[in-house]
Order: structure tokens, then C-alpha cells, then sequence
């Protein structure tokens, strides 16, 4: 992590969504090469193919990242799902937010429940005839896809045990057997001729999932709405660190508590950031950041889109060069505003690399990314006032980044689920109630566990046993005040010096806060 802030420059910038970053770095290339630099192409490998490069490189063009749309390990994610519930189950949530009451409706401005749909969900349905596409393509002009007949039409024939489906055509007068199919499947046949199918029930759909599949559910009332109480709506942002060394088990956290505080009332956005340092030999330190949106306010979960744009480490290489070009070109547009220049001679023009070091590693990862990106959300708010960037819909404060850096474990994951989760509570709820239901947790919780444990007591070992007990019990109590001394830290600590540092009112009101729920975590444990 930078030290020195005096002599550390930061270049960041935020994109509408993917398709808009990826946009702006291919025009951003284009340009440079008609404009600027014909040469540009040997600097950036964008578009480039180099056979002389390892084995798999070519795939990593942005040309050809386009054309991939999921991530990597599906199984990997696959798991992960299917570990969801039993991973939420198995935390405590220790009531750290009143659930609204909730209105199970048919209301589509409501949340959609899974849950709920899947009570009655079932494989959407078409209807294909292959002699029909090549007899008469053009029988329904509407349908983007010859053969397929609207199900209105569809004459259904009982043979036995089995129902047959016919379609009578007034164009050419033949009658022709339908095959029923998953809603979908005839599409993805057209892109992948080769797809292995099977039967369910009756209905022809691919062997493997395919993104194309449609589902419809019989439960109409598949949505749920919260009590309206009043007040501020409660959003939350969360960043996704993306580098090549963060992997998927490193973001569940993130994804949980986007997950837990939707089903509580708090819309999320979620972000993915390119946060990385350039190197320093030579040149003053270099801090690059770029984010853009991979799941905005109101819009549902797709997890898939989430790990694809947050820790794919093949579309890593694709940041790089969009990165890359868009920085290149405003070096050359703007003389190097942004750049890295050579400490020797300020006047000559550095390429940027597009990649680097992260902003920290092994266990201080955490606390290096928070202080890189305090400075990050100071530019975005000054970017806000000189009319760059479209307001904020939430408080700083309540811009987070974080990861299980420290340990991917289960434990890990819920650790840095808590260590987020406790730094919402402490912005939309009092400092009592908050320092109380952590304590609760991290004290009370945890001696209880530890006492059950060292039953039963044998009489001759029971004095021994009550110095054990208040020894064990004062341990937690200095683990809760470290715990929410550094939660509390992480949230109040600003940035001093350098590039996008606090401005003093902000500082000032930033310290008193910080200094006002510490004391109020002091008096709840004078209270105990």
C-alpha cells in the first residue's frame, strides 16, 4: 500500500455497466491508432493475435472476451448456490435489522421470490415442426424462429397414456406433428446444433442448463413487498476488488449481504473495481481504479453476471486493456494529466501497463483496499459537485468495499459477512442497539458455547473452574471493544494528505461521530 500520499497520483473513473466500459476502451483504441500512434497496436494487445504468445493468450483478446458470457467455473458457482441457504441457515443473525413485514402478492413491483415461484414452476413451453420451417417459414412472420407455432393453435391428441400435438395449416394445407420443447431450446439449437438433449416429462430441452431457458410458474403470488414504514429508503453500495489473485470464495461475503439486506428492505447495488498500483521504478506511485455496475437498484440476482465481471480471471485480461486504452488516450488528449511520468523527464510519455500490483496483501489486504478507496469515493464525490457524475442515492459512508482476504473459509466468509453487516447497522440504527446485538454475538454467544463444553465440572476442579470462566469471559469482552474500535475505524478514518484527502468540515464531522459511538459502546458496557 501507498505510505507516502504526498507522491502517490490516482487516476479513477466509473462506467455505466460493462457494455459502456468495454465501449469506451475499444473507441478509446481506435482512436489512438487513427489520431495518435500507429503504432499503438504492438503497446496493446486488445485485438492483437500473436502465435509466438503462450498457449490460450488469443483467447484473452477483448474481441473474443465479448463472445464469453459465463463464468468460468460454473461448478465452482454451482456450489457455492447450492450452499447458499445452508450458509445463510447457519449464521446467527442476531436480529441486526427489523425485518419489515412482509406481503406475499401477485404485485410485480414487488420482490420476486424464487422460493415462492418454484412451488409451482415448471418448463415453459413451444411447439416445433421441422417440415413446417422448411415447407412454410414464414407461417407466423412474427416468430423470429421458422417451425415454432403459437400454442393457441395447437391441437393436442390423446393416444393412450400420451398426448400427441398437431398444427393444420391453412398455408399449406398439411397437418404437422409437433415436438414439444422447452421454451428456448429451439434458439439454442440454431446457435449450438450440437447441444445433447433429453426428455422430462414429456418435454424435449437440453441436457445441460443453457442461459435461453424459460421457466414459468402456476404461483402467481411469486412477489413479496415490505410494510412501507416511512422515511429515507435504505440503500447500500457495495465494490468487488477485481485482480487476478481474488477468487470467488474471497467475494461470497459481499454477495451475502447484497442477499440478506435485500430480504430485509435494503436495495444494494453492486459494483465490481479494477483497483491496482502501476509500477514505481522510476516514477512517483500510481493508484488506477475503474468500476462500473454488475447489478444496479431493484434488479434481480444473477450470480453468474456477478462472478463473471467481479473474479472471472480470464475477463481480468480485458480489464487490463480497456484500462489500458482509455488511460493512453487521455494521455495523449489531455498531455498526461493522468499518467505516470518519468521522474527524470516529466515531458516523456509512459504507456500504461493495465496491470500491477493490488492494493494489499495477506492480512492487511482489507485494511489497504479501505484506505485507497476512502480516496475513491472522496474524487467520486467531488466528481458529483463539478456535474461529472450522477448523484449519490447513498451516504459515503455506506460505500463499502471489502472481501475475505484473511481467510476463505466458511468461517472467513461469515467473519467478513458480520465485519459488513455491523458497518450497515451502525449507519441505520442507534449505537446501542447495535453495539448490544454484536456483543451478544461475540461475548455471550461464544461463552455459552465455551461453557457447555467444559461440562460437567468435577467438584475438586470447581474453584479452578469459576477463575476460568471470569478469565474467559473478560478475553471476549477485549475481543468485542477491539472488534468495534477497528469496525468503527475503518468506517470514520479518512484520508490526510495526497490526492482526494478529507476536507476539514467533512474530517471534523467524520471524528466527532467516530468519537461519539465509541463512547457510546463504553457506557453500554459500564451497563453490563
Amino acid at each position: 500500500m501507498a505510505r507516502d500520499w504526498a507522491n502517490t497520483k490516482l487516476n479513477f473513473s466509473v462506467f455505466k455497466d460493462r457494455a459502456d466500459f468495454t465501449k469506451q476502451g475499444e473507441d478509446a483504441y481506435a482512436k489512438i491508432l487513427s489520431t495518435y500512434d500507429s503504432s499503438y497496436a504492438s503497446y496493446n494487445d486488445m485485438y492483437k493475435i500473436d502465435a509466438s504468445k503462450p498457449s490460450g493468450y488469443n483467447t484473452y483478446s477483448l474481441a473474443n472476451l465479448k463472445t464469453i458470457t459465463e463464468y468460468q467455473s460454473p461448478t465452482e458457482l454451482e456450489n457455492y448456490l447450492n450452499n447458499f441457504d445452508n450458509v445463510m441457515a447457519s449464521i446467527d443473525m442476531g436480529g441486526a435489522f427489523k425485518k419489515s413485514k412482509l406481503k406475499i402478492t401477485d404485485d410485480k413491483r414487488g420482490i420476486f421470490d424464487f422460493g415462492l415461484a418454484s412451488k409451482g414452476l415448471q418448463r415453459g413451453r413451444e411447439y416445433y415442426s421441422l417440415d413446417l420451417a422448411n415447407e412454410s417459414p414464414n407461417e407466423f412472420p412474427n416468430n423470429a424462429i421458422s417451425g415454432i407455432v403459437p400454442e393457441g393453435l395447437i391441437r393436442a391428441v390423446s393416444i393412450g397414456q400420451t398426448k400427441q400435438f398437431w398444427y393444420d395449416s391453412p398455408t399449406t394445407k398439411r397437418n404437422y406433428l409437433l415436438e414439444l420443447r422447452q421454451q428456448g431450446t429451439t434458439a439454442i439449437l440454431k446457435k449450438k446444433p450440437n447441444t445433447i438433449l433429453k426428455t422430462t416429462n414429456g418435454i424435449v430441452h437440453p441436457q445441460k442448463h443453457e442461459q435461453g431457458l424459460k421457466y414459468v410458474t402456476t404461483n402467481k403470488k411469486s412477489y413479496v413487498m415490505f410494510e412501507k414504514k416511512g422515511g429515507k429508503a435504505k440503500m447500500v453500495e457495495l465494490y468487488i476488488p477485481l485482480h487476478d489473485s481474488i477468487m470467488l470464495s474471497h467475494v461470497m461475503p459481499l454477495l451475502l449481504v447484497a442477499r440478506f439486506l435485500k430480504l430485509y428492505g435494503v436495495m444494494t447495488r453492486v459494483n465490481t473495481i479494477r483497483l491496482y498500483r502501476e509500477g514505481t521504478s522510476g516514477r512517483g506511485e500510481l493508484f488506477v481504479g475503474a468500476a462500473y455496475s454488475i447489478k444496479d437498484y431493484g434488479e434481480e440476482f444473477d450470480f453468474n453476471a456477478m462472478a463473471f465481471n467481479g473474479v472471472d480471471g480470464r475477463w481480468w485480461y480485458g480489464v487490463n486493456q480497456v484500462v489500458k486504452a482509455v488511460n493512453d488516450l487521455d494521455s495523449f488528449e489531455n498531455n498526461g494529466a493522468k499518467s505516470r511520468k518519468s521522474m527524470a523527464n516529466p515531458n516523456r510519455r509512459e504507456y500504461y501497463s493495465g496491470s500491477g500490483g493490488q492494493a494489499g496483501t495477506g492480512s492487511s489486504a482489507r485494511e489497504d483496499y479501505i484506505a485507497v478507496f476512502s480516496r475513491f469515493r472522496n474524487w467520486y464525490t467531488e466528481s458529483i459537485k463539478k456535474g461529472e457524475l450522477p448523484p449519490l442515492r447513498v451516504d459515503k459512508k455506506l460505500i463499502l468495499i471489502g472481501g475475505a482476504f484473511s481467510s476463505s473459509s466458511d468461517e472467513g466468509i461469515q467473519e467478513e459477512f458480520f465485519r459488513i453487516l455491523d458497518t450497515v447497522d451502525f449507519q441505520f440504527n442507534t449505537a446501542e442497539e447495535t453495539c448490544k446485538r454484536i456483543y451478544k454475538r461475540l461475548v455471550d454467544d461464544k461463552y455459552m458455547e465455551w461453557w457447555r463444553k467444559q461440562q460437567p465440572i468435577a467438584d475438586d476442579k470447581r474453584a479452578k473452574f469459576i477463575l476460568d470462566c471470569k478469565s474467559k469471559k473478560s478475553s471476549l469482552v477485549r475481543e468485542y471493544k477491539t472488534y468495534v474500535t477497528r469496525l468503527l475505524a475503518d468506517t470514520y478514518t479518512y484520508p490526510v494528505g495526497g490526492e482526494y484527502a478529507e476536507p476539514d468540515e467533512s474530517a471534523k464531522e467524520l471524528a466527532d461521530e467516530y468519537d461519539e459511538k465509541i463512547e457510546k459502546m463504553n457506557l453500554f458496557l459500564k451497563t453490563l
